[in-house]
């Protein structure tokens, strides 16, 4: 009888591992930024915010937030974020961007195998939920405990 190998519900990412994730994008950024000439690198909150810093260090690119962009468009922005999902954050702010006539690349460490939106440039696929080192998950029935928001 074979043994059956089932798929886990979830990959917990250590520090170190994040952190080969982090090199292998921008890696794959660099041969691209001489062409692209990006003004800016913005991270979606809240996990796209450390791999927009770490590019920004890495690819000496300025680092900005969203609602700091020049209203008055031209920008070349590099918008990043640590995994494109459902695809749904990536794409609306992709789209308001480019309407407010900014150009815009898009790059994440992961994509789901189910996105709808596909970065221009990502490092991994996954069909499993993926947990970053940044997330918290000692008790996971605590996710969902808004107990102590209540007064």
């Amino acid at each position: 009888m074979m043994a059956e190998h089932t798929k886990p519900a979830h990959i917990t990412l250590t520090w170190d591992t994040y952190g080969e994730l982090l090199h292998g994008l921008s890696e794959q950024l660099k041969p691209i930024q001489s062409e692209k000439a990006w003004d800016f690198v913005c991270g979606i909150p809240r996990g796209g915010l450390t791999v927009a810093v770490y590019l920004s260090h890495q690819l000496g690119i300025k680092y900005s937030d969203l609602k700091d962009l020049p209203s008055s468009g031209g920008c070349k922005v590099l918008l990043v974020d640590d995994i494109s999902d459902t695809g749904d954050t990536l794409a609306k702010l992709k789209a308001k961007l480019e309407a407010g006539n900014h150009e815009v690349y898009t790059a994440t460490l992961y994509i789901n195998s189910s996105t709808e939106f596909l970065p221009d440039t990502y490092v991994e696929k996954t069909d499993i939920w993926v947990r970053f080192p940044y997330e918290k998950y000692e008790n996971e029935d605590a996710l969902f405990d808004v107990s102590c928001l209540r007064r």
